[in-house]
């Protein structure tokens, strides 16, 4: 299947960015997957797209805080060494 997909570029608030990258991260979410999401809702939810309309970014706010979800790490089974032993009689 062919891959129909628009190449574009967009600039945003370095500092946004980066919050979005760690958050990104976190969620498994890339920045495509989240413009998708995000033209498809504007363009099919009307309350979405009033909500889009009416906000405006704080400029020169201090960076939110924002909690990210702990994901545990999971330590790899520690293999030993079991040598096979066969006594000879």
């Amino acid at each position: 299947m062919k891959n129909n997909k628009v190449a574009t570029t967009i600039k945003l608030e370095p500092t946004l960015y980066d919050e979005f990258k760690v958050l990104g991260i976190h969620c498994r979410i890339s920045l495509q997957s989240l413009v998708e999401r995000c033209v498809y809702r504007y363009v099919k939810e009307e309350p979405f797209r009033n909500d889009v309309n009416n906000f405006n970014i704080p400029l020169g706010s201090d960076p939110v805080e924002v909690s990210t979800p702990v994901i545990p790490v999971v330590e790899p089974p520690v293999v030993t060494d079991n040598p096979v032993t066969s006594s000879v009689a």
